[in-house]
């Protein structure tokens, strides 16, 4: 076992993304590239270069397909992991990970160690009334919270305040239960039907309401590049973009380009296989 570096740690999740979007498309699923993914596709034409992840969206319908159909897995090393299906899952969403790593949040206990993977989170309806969106974002957001504070590292947190508030905030969550706090995350993010809401999201995401679009925007897919390979992405990622980050195509300034998660990941074995790197060598020469 060793600790990959950055630029490895990209390699095995840019070959997570592409057997999940072959997979996807065999199986007529809908997904995006969104967030900084799309961003570093548009900007960078892959990577954002201090970037440390990949995110992508499927409308719940699909979303929810996705682990019925698989069966949790969508290759002989590729696991869809979610805590339906896996007692190590810290996320609310979805990942397809890659069984072959092992990695260790910072700010996580212990007993959620987890392979490293992309992260897959569902567009759900958003409330059309304005005051509703509100107080339902809100109610999100708490329950979102609570839920965390089931699985946080006791006494750790970017500040001693921070980790204090966190410590005590995991005394009632823990009480209440991490699986019934997730059903709850999943029914309240659920509430407004995908198929019948004219304005969608990822709700329970970072970016919460700034995420919302008109989903006529969004669903009829737009192919972009990333790292030589074509992804799906919105059709109208430029507003989508500007929503999230405005003058997206203004670098942050240098102190910010760092990565954002405080993560460590290591590779199952002694040696990154070989195999893997050549394999992606030769994917950037064709897309060259």
């Amino acid at each position: 076992m060793r600790e990959l570096s950055l630029e490895e740690l990209k390699i095995v999740q840019f070959h997570i993304l592409k057997a999940f979007a072959e997979y996807c498309d065999a199986h007529q699923l809908r997904y995006y590239i969104v967030a900084g993914t799309l961003l570093g596709a548009v900007r960078h034409g892959g990577f954002i270069p201090w970037d440390d992840d990949i995110d992508v969206s499927m409308p719940r319908p699909d979303y929810e397909k996705l682990l019925e159909v698989s069966g949790g897995w969508i290759s002989d090393v590729y696991r869809v992991t979610s805590v339906k299906n896996c007692k190590e899952h810290s996320r609310l969403f979805m990942k397809v990970v890659d069984t072959r790593t092992m990695a260790k949040h910072y700010f996580y206990s212990e007993r959620y160690k987890m392979s490293i993977g992309i992260d897959i989170f569902p567009l759900d309806g958003v409330p059309a009334d304005e005051n509703v969106r509100k107080r339902y974002f809100k109610k999100l957001w708490f329950t979102k919270k609570l839920f965390s504070y089931t699985q946080t590292q006791l006494m750790r947190g970017g500040t001693k305040l921070r980790a204090l508030i966190k410590t005590l905030a995991a005394v009632p969550s823990r009480m209440i239960g991490r699986e019934r706090l997730y059903r709850m995350v999943e029914r309240q993010a659920a509430k407004y039907p995908f198929d019948q809401c004219e304005e969608i999201g990822i709700n329970f995401g970072v970016y919460k309401e700034k995420e919302t679009v008109k989903k006529e925007e969004y669903l009829p897919y737009h192919d972009l590049s990333f790292e030589g390979v074509m992804f799906h992405a919105p059709a109208n990622y430029d507003a989508y973009l500007q929503q999230l980050y405005g003058d997206y195509m203004q670098l942050p300034p240098m102190e910010a380009r760092q990565p954002h998660h405080p993560y460590t990941v290591w590779w199952e074995g002694e040696e990154f296989p070989e195999d893997i790197l050549l394999h992606h060598d030769m994917e950037m020469e064709k897309a060259e």
